[in-house]
């Protein structure tokens, strides 16, 4: 995940105890010198320590974080050591959450007073407080919550997702295969009908991830490893293939699986996080020979400027075009990250937050 430079680093102007900074608003607001902060330490080992609170330098805001939430990709850097190997650097205080939602408590920015409610964009959302440039921050609206907000920043990787995978610009397809029904699937779900997909077939590991799936307006549903996405896909489709296979899950396997479900001239889209950074076995005889077919590999959605997709996505959750209530209720304090980390890769919640 891409992050900021100057988070957890450069001097700390403080006093002792409290150090108060004016901001655009004229007003002081009392800061704690220290933040408690989760510290990856070592693979599958997340501790909270007393760190210093960032210098907030030009272009920059201090956001108390009301709460983070836990990623796919959040797991694969605790549990699978890719927490160290991202840019090769010690982890970060506050990571490596990167989807957060909090207070502006102090401001070096003309675009972000104190007091405004933020969706946090880059890493850091796992502490107290968090500094976060402008560029990685959008406002959010007052009369919706910050449980229902933090949301915002999946479904807008998502749209970004759905516009490579299938551009809004072509013409409607018919039938697309999603395998993964977390958090992320189930949002590329909703896209998917919202995009005008007719049958969808949604495969999971979970059956209590499925029965939402079928809520979402899933067509078929597939338990893995017992029955297999590939025969759902060809069964209803005659044998000709997914239009669509949109890949949520992150392995190896179901890439491959992805490869099988696809139709000639269909499309792929890779969206869940590698295994590893080792050489991964991929099957593309297979993909060669019933080609010609589009592999699309996204990442990168809070590199478009302006931030478009998480603009959207705020909407869509507001209004109540792409409902969230099916991720909310499972929560733990920022103190029992290591608790609600183990939750999250034993799957007992499609979506778990940590509340600061």
């Amino acid at each position: 995940m891409p992050t900021v430079d100057n988070i957890g680093s450069g001097p700390n102007h403080v006093d002792d105890e409290l150090r108060h900074q004016p901001s655009r608003k004229d007003a002081e607001v009392s800061v704690p010198a220290k933040r408690s902060a989760a510290m990856l330490v070592g693979p599958g080992e997340l501790v909270i320590e007393e760190h210093p609170i960032p210098e907030v330098r030009d272009r920059d805001v201090l956001v108390k974080v009301d709460r983070g939430a836990i990623c796919g990709s959040d797991l694969h850097a605790v549990y699978d050591g890719l927490g160290f190997l991202v840019n090769q650097h010690k982890p970060e205080p506050g990571g490596p959450g990167h989807e957060g939602v909090g207070t502006v408590v102090e401001t070096r920015s003309e675009r972000f007073q104190v007091g405004d409610r933020v969706l946090i964009l880059n890493v850091g959302s796992f502490a107290e407080y968090t500094v976060v440039s402008e560029d990685w921050l959008l406002t959010l609206p007052e009369d919706q919550s910050f449980a229902r907000m933090i949301m915002a920043q999946q479904l807008g990787v998502c749209l970004y997702g759905m516009d490579r995978f299938w551009p809004r610009d072509r013409e409607a397809g018919k039938v697309a295969t999603l395998i993964g029904a977390g958090s992320i699937g189930l949002n590329f779900l909703q896209l998917l009908k919202l995009w005008g997909f007719e049958t969808v077939i949604v495969s999971d590991l979970e059956p209590a991830r499925l029965d939402v799936a079928r809520e979402l307006g899933a067509t078929e549903v597939v338990l893995a490893p017992a029955e297999s996405v590939v025969e759902m896909t060809r069964k209803l489709t005659g044998g000709l293939g997914a239009d669509l296979v949109v890949e949520a899950a992150g392995y190896d396997e179901t890439r491959a699986q992805s490869v099988e479900a696809v139709r000639e001239d269909g499309r792929i889209g890779f969206f869940g996080y590698p295994e590893s950074y080792e050489p991964s076995p991929f099957p593309f005889g297979d993909a060669f020979w019933k080609g010609p077919i589009s592999i699309e590999i996204v990442k990168g959605a809070q590199r478009i400027k302006g931030l478009p997709h998480f603009h959207e996505a705020i909407k869509l959750i507001s209004d109540g075009t792409i409902p969230v209530d099916h991720l909310l209720g499972a929560e733990y304090p920022l103190d029992e990250i290591a608790t609600a980390f183990e939750a999250a890769r034993a799957r007992k919640h499609i979506k778990v937050q940590l509340v600061v």
